[in-house]
């Protein structure tokens, strides 16, 4: 709907809630999962609003969670595609906005 703000704050929130979880819990292939879909929709929103450099390093953050979890249980398929997810999210960022 645009209103990206909003989103913005909301979305970290999310994602500020999983960072407490994890410190709660642990690290958890579960945790991280929910981690990692925070991170995806913070970066995503940094990336709509035009914050590239925030948008990679959030999605290089999502991108570490990814090959960890692939390294633990590299046959969960959900967590063995999850650094091909984050990594296409960097190609795509790239070529929208290179790196100087």
């Amino acid at each position: 709907m645009g209103e990206w703000e909003q989103a913005r704050t909301l979305f970290s929130e999310s994602l500020d809630i999983r960072r407490q979880i994890i410190v709660r819990v642990g690290e958890t292939p579960e945790s991280l999962r929910d981690l990692s879909v925070s991170l995806n929709n913070v970066a995503n929103t940094h990336k709509a609003m035009g914050e590239w450099e925030q948008a990679r390093t959030t999605f290089e953050e999502g991108l570490h969670l990814g090959l960890q979890l692939a390294k633990h249980l590299p046959n969960h398929p959900d967590y063995a595609t999850l650094a091909d997810h984050f990594t296409r999210q960097l190609q795509a960022l790239e070529k929208k906005n290179p790196t100087q």
